[in-house]
C-alpha cells in the first residue's frame, strides 16, 4: 500500500511538471531518448566484444555492430539537434492527424450515402483534419499541447490512485472493526451461555426402591425346597 502511495505521488508530480513546463519536458524527453539510444549502442558493442559475438557469427555480427553504431549516431544527433526533432515530431504528428481526418471523411462518404443529414457526420473528421493541418504549421506548440494533455492525464491517474488507496484503507479498517465487533459479540454470547449453564440446579435422582418383596419370596421358596 505504501508503494502505491509513492507511485501515485510520483505519477502526479510528473504530470504536474509536464503541465507547468511543457517545452522543457519535451526537450527532456528527446534528450532522454538520445541517451537511451547511445547507451544501448555502447552496451551492445561492449557485450559483443566481451563475448566474442562479432567473431563467432560473421553475418549477424556485422548487422549487430552496424545497428549499435546507428543507435549511437542517432542518439548523438538527438542530443545535438533537440529543437529540430521536437518540431519534427510535432510536424509528423500533425500529418498523421490530418491524414486520419481525411481518411475518415472518405470513409464517411462511402458509408453514409443516402442518409439524411449525413453532412453532420463529416463534422468530427473535418475538425480532426483541420487540427492536423494547424499542427503542421505550429509543430512546437503541438508538442507543448501534447505534453500538457499527457501531463493532465498523468495527474488524473496519480490522483485517482491516491484516492483509491485511501478508500481501500478506510474500507479495510471498517472491515477489521466489524470483524472485531462480531468476535466480541460471539464471546459475550458464549459467556452468557456458560453462566446460564452454571446457574442451573443440579439434577437429583430419586433412589430406586429395592425389590425387597421379591427377595423375600425367593428366600421363602428356597427354604421350602430345602425342607422338602
Amino acid at each position: 500500500m505504501f508503494r502505491n502511495i509513492i507511485r501515485g505521488i510520483f505519477v502526479f508530480l510528473v504530470g504536474l511538471c509536464l503541465v507547468v513546463w511543457p517545452e522543457a519536458a519535451s526537450s527532456i524527453l528527446i534528450k532522454a531518448l538520445g541517451i537511451i539510444l547511445i547507451l544501448s549502442g555502447i552496451i551492445t558493442v561492449v557485450y559483443g566484444l566481451a563475448t566474442n559475438t562479432f567473431q563467432n557469427l560473421k553475418g549477424m555480427s556485422l548487422i549487430t555492430l552496424g545497428s549499435a553504431v546507428l543507435f549511437i549516431i542517432a542518439g548523438a544527433v538527438l542530443l545535438a539537434r533537440t529543437g529540430f526533432f521536437i518540431e519534427l515530431i510535432g510536424f509528423v504528428f500533425g500529418v498523421i492527424l490530418a491524414l486520419y481526418g481525411l481518411l475518415q471523411i472518405f470513409h464517411t462518404y462511402n458509408v453514409a450515402k443516402g442518409i439524411r443529414g449525413r453532412f453532420w457526420l463529416y463534422l468530427v473528421p473535418a475538425i480532426i483534419f483541420a487540427v492536423g493541418i494547424a499542427m503542421c504549421f505550429f509543430p512546437r506548440e503541438n508538442i507543448k499541447l501534447l505534453c500538457i494533455v499527457f501531463g493532465i492525464s498523468l495527474m488524473i491517474l496519480g490522483a485517482v490512485e491516491l484516492v483509491l488507496v485511501f478508500k481501500f484503507r478506510a474500507v479495510a479498517k471498517r472491515m477489521q472493526q466489524a470483524a472485531q465487533e462480531d468476535a466480541d459479540r460471539m464471546r459475550e454470547n458464549q459467556n452468557i451461555v456458560v453462566e446460564a449453564i452454571d446457574d442451573e440446579e443440579p439434577y437429583s435422582e430419586e433412589p430406586v426402591a429395592e425389590p425387597e418383596a421379591e427377595e423375600d419370596s425367593v428366600a421363602e421358596s428356597n427354604t421350602e425346597e430345602e425342607n422338602l
